[in-house]
């Protein structure tokens, strides 16, 4: 019969095997780390301006990037803005004299032979800029609701839906670095309340903070394009 020894060294198996286990967790948690410094670094700080002058005033030594800032930003606005086809449906979520008429786009005939296309547009009230010790080449042009059943109504709101606050200007606020990247051109004029709607819906996601955009919503894109009323295209500036 084979004895069995009994002054076997069992911790030298022990060891090995626990070092097996603690690797992979330590792997994990530095992959957490490292995903977590990635995230906040797209966090960046930007201002909200009025105009190219109130941009001046604060950054004397940008003026021309102030100046070309702001151009873009209205071009922008052209380009992104919610559309409208009548001045009332406008007003209904922006308020009385905050919308204008769309400028240099072609008319598209219809069916029954009548030319329409986009009408009605809010103004911009203003638009953000990145704060950067390097120059700050981005923009985002924004708007606001003085109409108080709107869910814009005293927040700052760009094109998107996504809401910035209140509507205090020359104030610093933390968003997303998306938040400058450039929007798709509205091709659709929207239904009134429509874009609304597409507010509410952004500000109640779970992921989306009121001065944070950290989130692209496709569901909120269909949610704009199932408010529209036609399918004109927009040739705008």
């Amino acid at each position: 019969m084979i004895k069995r020894t009994k002054d076997i060294k069992h911790e030298k198996f022990r060891k090995k095997h626990h070092l097996f286990r603690i690797a992979p967790i330590a792997l994990a948690v530095n992959s957490m780390l490292m995903l977590s410094g990635c995230g906040k670094e797209q966090i960046i700080h930007a201002k909200v301006y009025k105009n190219e002058r109130q941009c001046i005033a604060e950054n004397p030594n940008l003026a021309d990037v102030c100046k070309t800032t702001y151009k873009n930003a209205l071009i922008e606005a052209q380009k992104t803005a919610p559309k409208y086809s009548t001045r009332r449906d406008c007003e209904e979520e922006f308020g009385t004299n905050s919308c204008r008429h769309v400028t240099n786009y072609i008319p598209i005939k219809t069916n029954n032979n009548r030319y329409r296309g986009f009408e009605w547009m809010p103004s911009m009230n203003g638009y953000l800029m990145p704060v950067s010790n390097k120059k700050p080449l981005g923009y985002t042009p924004i708007f606001t609701s003085t109409a108080q059943n709107s869910p814009a109504y005293g927040k700052f709101v760009d094109a998107a839906g996504r809401s910035y606050g209140k509507n205090i200007f020359n104030q610093t606020i933390k968003v997303d670095r998306s938040v400058f990247t450039p929007k798709p051109e509205t091709t659709s004029t929207i239904k009134r309340g429509g874009f609304g709607e597409l507010v509410k819906r952004m500000a109640a996601n779970p992921n989306f903070d009121d001065k944070t955009d950290s989130i692209t919503s496709k569901k909120n894109n269909r949610l704009y394009n199932r408010s529209s009323r036609s399918s004109y295209r927009s040739y705008g500036g």
